[in-house]
């Protein structure tokens, strides 16, 4: 279970196993990172990273098979193929089983005083906390 809260003071992360989340989150209600103790990351905004370079942002959930790191290993870590990443991908039987499995995908939104779920867009130069979860096994 993933949250980020986006706010006027950085971007936050907290993740937890299932069945430990607190019990906000598990619910799906009105979030409170407050009570959620110490981020697993912490990106304050200041004079070495402005607010303002954070805005319009987008979800995106992304499958990059090749990239730099994971492109520059393949043919180390998996050398019984005999090619390359990008040869490997691009056949279509070698990436049958490649999706994202996600139960929930919340999108909060800080108006004011009170928090709101959209479930259409990332609210872009808000404030927002977002929720994500693997499936139940």
């Amino acid at each position: 279970v993933f949250a980020i809260v986006w706010n006027s003071d950085g971007v936050r992360s907290w993740n937890w196993a299932r069945g430990d989340e607190p019990a906000d989150v598990e619910a799906r209600s009105t979030p409170r990172p407050e009570t959620w103790g110490l981020p697993y990351a912490r990106f304050d905004f200041g004079t070495n990273c402005e607010k303002s370079h954070f805005h319009d942002h987008q979800v995106v959930f992304d499958l990059t098979f090749c990239g730099d790191w994971a492109g520059s290993l393949f043919t180390q870590q998996c050398p019984d193929l005999g090619q390359t990443c990008t040869d490997y991908i691009s056949k279509a039987e070698n990436v049958q089983e490649s999706y994202w499995l996600i139960n929930y995908l919340d999108i909060w939104e800080d108006s004011a005083a009170t928090a709101t779920k959209s479930r259409d867009s990332l609210p872009g130069a808000a404030e927002g906390v977002f929720f994500g979860t693997k499936p139940r096994a």
